[in-house]
């Protein structure tokens, strides 16, 4: 079942190619800036309109910003990770024992002190529990960490029935990390010397 489908298009300055997306699949989409990932973020979640992008299913975007714990949270000692889960899914204890298991940390670790891919990963998994079709990216993850995260989200979507767009944008010094996705496709300006 397709669950988004695009027509060749131009947004903002980048050429979309045509590609679908099936239910079960992981597709990694190259861009060439987190500028344009944002940009294009919007328009595969549906925040932005675009006739020739189709979603057949809502998308949610990963955040993987900082989480944020309250001094309050600190003074009682609720900043660990069993604290941030339950509070996510309000005492469901067997998805609070699956999210720490599938992501490999201890219930009892700081939230401040996950390392960046302990944390990509709880927060993907957690937001695997609210929508089994999203929308993620592995910048600044190292490739044995990037290749764990994927491997986790083609199991989740495959049992889950979902599907995963990964944002693939160029490291600082130019490199990517290519994932054993479905599918690879890439969004680049277009080139205006054809004849």
């Amino acid at each position: 079942m397709v669950v988004l489908r695009t027509k060749e298009a131009l947004i903002e300055g980048r050429h979309l190619p045509k590609f679908e997306l099936n239910q079960g699949e992981l597709i990694s989409l190259l861009v060439d800036s987190l500028e344009f990932e944002l940009i294009l973020k919007d328009y595969l979640t549906g925040k932005k309109q675009h006739p020739n992008v189709e979603l057949f299913r809502p998308f949610v975007f990963v955040e993987h910003t900082p989480y944020k714990v309250t001094l309050m949270d600190r003074l009682l000692k609720r900043d660990l990770v069993r604290h941030l889960i339950q509070k996510e899914f309000k005492g469901s204890n067997q998805k609070i024992e699956s999210i720490i298991e599938k992501a490999h940390v201890s219930a009892d670790w700081e939230i401040k002190g996950l390392a960046g891919n302990p944390r990509r990963i709880l927060a993907t998994l957690m937001a695997l529990e609210h929508s089994n079709c999203i929308i993620y990216d592995v910048t600044g993850m190292d490739p044995l960490g990037a290749e764990r995260l994927h491997q986790i989200v083609q199991d989740e979507i495959r049992v889950g029935e979902g599907a995963a767009i990964e944002m693939n944008v160029p490291t600082f010094n130019g490199k990517r990390f290519f994932p054993k996705a479905d599918k690879l496709v890439e969004i680049k300006m277009p080139n205006h010397n054809k004849v």
